[in-house]
């Protein structure tokens, strides 16, 4: 408990995971901070726009799919988000491993869906978003980060 005029400690470790102790950026984890929007920002935009969003290009496998599996996805993409950010932020490996992989299987499986509908310049996002996120998966695992 503080003293009065004392300040409230509520973490005892700085909230900029980015740098290291010698104050050097961390790449991996600005990938991870980056991805982990990203995934997000795509997860929100499904649960809020839904199937409007199947005119626009790059989203015509959205007729492919009911509402209920779009706001599924779209879930599925902000828990593998949050989970990368708030991994990366608290210093958390266990949550940003999950994300990492579960964004890397949600990729995977927007590529594929690309790749059956022959939509193949809407498959390169997908895959290259897939690709960052094993590489920081492998990265956790080897505890380079």
């Amino acid at each position: 408990m503080a003293q009065a005029g004392e300040p409230l400690v509520i973490m005892r470790r700085p909230l900029h995971a980015a740098t290291n102790t010698e104050g050097i950026v961390n790449i991996p984890t600005v990938i991870q901070l980056v991805l982990g929007s990203i995934l997000i920002g795509v997860g929100v935009l499904k649960l809020v726009k839904g199937k409007s969003l199947a005119g626009n290009a790059g989203m015509g496998w959205m007729q492919d799919f009911s509402t209920r599996a779009i706001a599924a996805i779209g879930i599925a993409e902000v828990v593998a988000g949050g989970a990368m950010l708030g991994g990366a932020l608290l210093t958390n490996r266990h949550a940003s491993l999950l994300g990492a992989g579960a964004g890397a299987i949600i990729m995977a499986g927007a590529a594929y869906t690309h790749l059956r509908r022959k939509e193949y310049g809407a498959m390169l996002l997908p895959a290259v978003l897939g690709a960052a996120c094993l590489v920081i998966a492998a990265l956790l695992l080897r505890g380079e980060q």
